[in-house]
């Protein structure tokens, strides 16, 4: 008989055992899914049932309340052993999501985890819901910023029956693992390429009923500058900086460029005489140089020439010619720059430029030449454009793909061993407030100028102003050190040995480090300083 009771026993225990293996004999129905759903209309009481099924390994199983609603009160409330009764009354007008929890007891074993019963208080006038307050995420240069919006509202949807919609995508990124579900305001952004800057998108949020928010959340976006320590060394016996200077006048020839042609014909003195000196009545160039002058139609068949004079014999303006017979240099500039007014209206200086160096690349001088593009322009640059009638798609090479303002440059800083001894200066119209022109429309010329290290002049000023600071920009290079041009330095951390002793006799100006008096003959020069890539 005691054998048989010690059996029962050890029966007893096992069930236990097992009892406790399936969340301890414990099971809310329904089995896969505890928690619970009701709704109910704005100031209208809800009766709720909620019911624990007994597994036939429980023993003793009951309900506690373990949390009371925070937007109503309960009343009328009856617990039994296998069930929760009550009528959940929501605060005036409130509308919303309120919860209640209920634990489940099966003698001195709890469940894992209490139930959660939701209650929807429903607005019956349908309100659109509402995107939470805009936002700002920082992050560094070529990496993913995580986003975590503010949660949408709604008075008759839970916050997890919203959708969150992109609304307008940012314009120098992509958004990645963007809000991929309903109740998710989780995305990344990951921006372009070495792109510094701030950026933007927004996004609207979508109920349960397909009415989304009237406004849209804006999310801004601050991509800072990752910066890396840099260092060049130069030295004096052998790295002489450029030592002549090639320059390429691309002229708008449309028919809105005559007045302008003019005045760059009556102003080029002030441009030329910083390349020259007097010395006993007779012009001398202070460094060598050439120049050759073409159009922004210069792209089209037929119409690659420059500095033509007549066929198949350019002007000869060169630092010989001007110490020559200085009047003739002049006059040849002032014809050869009048390009005329009969050109087409689809200026593409940058697609024409390139065309001409590839025509004429013989002319232009190797590494130990300074390569100068000025472009003289009233409209916008449409090199990004394949042609004039889809001016809206991009130019695509033979691959098909796609140009930007970033690989146009690069396509000319590749032409020399380093991109500093490639400088892009565009006067034009920077603003479309002057007569019928669109303007520097993109703000492109002046993202050129950026890239390359040269600078932007307006062709609404003073062109003797313009074209005097002009050449002094560019003459300025000359007798400098050229630091590389793949990167934006931080002029306030660069320092300067010579035969690593530290000297402050030096001046910086855009990738031109140039010495008040020359190094020793011989010496080690070593510049180090911060940056970050373009």
């Amino acid at each position: 008989m005691k054998k048989y009771s010690i059996f029962l026993l050890m029966v007893l225990l096992g069930c236990r055992a097992t009892q406790d293996a399936v969340e301890y004999g414990v099971s809310i129905s329904p089995l896969s899914q505890p928690d619970k759903s009701y709704s109910t209309r704005m100031n209208t009481p809800l009766k709720i049932n909620y019911v624990v099924e007994k597994d036939e390994s429980s023993i003793n199983p009951k309900l506690v309340l373990s949390k009371n609603p925070s937007f109503g009160k309960l009343d009328d409330c009856e617990m039994q052993e296998l069930s929760f009764e009550c009528t959940y009354i929501p605060y005036h007008n409130f509308a919303g999501v309120d919860t209640i929890e209920v634990r489940a007891i099966d003698g001195e074993i709890t469940a894992k985890k209490d139930a959660v019963i939701s209650i929807h208080v429903i607005d019956p006038s349908n309100h659109p819901p509402k995107v939470g307050a805009n936002q700002t995420f920082l992050g560094e240069q070529n990496q993913v910023i995580t986003i975590v919006t503010n949660e949408g509202e709604d008075s008759d949807s839970s916050k997890y029956e919203l959708n969150y919609i992109v609304y307008s995508p940012p314009q120098n990124g992509e958004l990645i693992n963007c809000f991929q579900g309903t109740g998710v305001n989780y995305c990344q952004y990951k921006p372009h390429h070495n792109f510094i800057g701030t950026d933007e998108f927004s996004y609207r949020v979508k109920d349960k009923d397909g009415n989304f928010s009237l406004q849209a959340a804006k999310v801004s976006l601050e991509v800072t500058p990752k910066l890396m320590n840099g260092e060049e060394i130069f030295h004096e016996a052998q790295n002489k900086i450029v030592n002549s200077v090639d320059i390429t006048w691309i002229i708008d020839n449309s028919g809105s460029m005559q007045n302008d042609q003019e005045r760059l014909k009556l102003n080029f003195e002030s441009f030329i005489q910083n390349f020259l000196k007097d010395e006993n009545g007779n012009k001398t160039s202070q460094y060598p140089f050439k120049m050759g002058v073409t159009t922004t139609e210069a792209y089209r068949s037929g119409k690659t020439k420059m500095s033509e004079e007549s066929p198949g014999q350019m002007f000869e303006l060169t630092s010989a010619a001007a110490e020559a017979n200085y009047q003739k240099f002049v006059e040849d500039f002032k014809s050869a720059v009048g390009v005329g007014v009969a050109g087409s209206g689809n200026e593409k200086a940058l697609l024409s430029g390139r065309e001409i160096y590839k025509n004429y690349s013989s002319w232009y001088g190797g590494n130990d030449s300074l390569s100068v593009y000025i472009i003289v322009s009233d409209e916008m640059e449409q090199s990004l454009a394949k042609d004039k009638d889809n001016k809206g798609v991009a130019y695509l090479d033979s691959d098909n793909q796609a140009y930007t303002i970033e690989r146009w440059v690069q396509e000319y800083q590749q032409t020399k061993d380093n991109p500093s001894k490639v400088r892009i200066f565009p006067i034009i119209m920077k603003s479309s407030d002057h007569g019928m022109v669109k303007g520097d429309m993109g703000g492109h010329y002046r993202k050129v100028a950026e890239l390359s290290g040269g600078k932007v002049y307006d062709l609404v000023e003073s062109f003797d102003e313009v074209l005097d600071g002009m050449a002094q920009s560019i003459t300025y290079l000359f007798g400098s050190y050229l630091l590389k041009g793949d990167r934006v330095i931080d002029a306030n951390t660069i320092q300067v040995k010579i035969n690593n002793q530290v000297v402050t006799n030096w001046t910086y100006e855009n990738y031109a480090l140039k010495f008040n008096s020359s190094p020793p003959a011989g010496s080690t020069i070593k510049v180090s300083y911060k940056y970050y890539l373009k």
